[in-house]
């Protein structure tokens, strides 16, 4: 049996990029994916956000 290191996500809304965040800290190789590409770039954007807020509380 193979082991999994690449995942996609089909949605990037706070959901969807909560899973990718999660899944690329586990080191998971992660494309996130949407119906539109603003989308998932407001996908990257919150998970870049809760990352610098993460950083500033530490």
């Amino acid at each position: 049996m193979r082991t999994v290191e690449r995942i996609a996500i089909i949605g990037a809304g706070n959901m969807g990029s909560g899973i990718a965040q999660k899944s690329a800290q586990e080191h998971f190789e992660v494309q996130m994916v949407d119906r539109e590409q603003q989308w998932v770039d407001r996908g990257q954007q919150i998970i870049s956000d809760f990352l610098a807020e993460a950083v500033e509380r530490r």
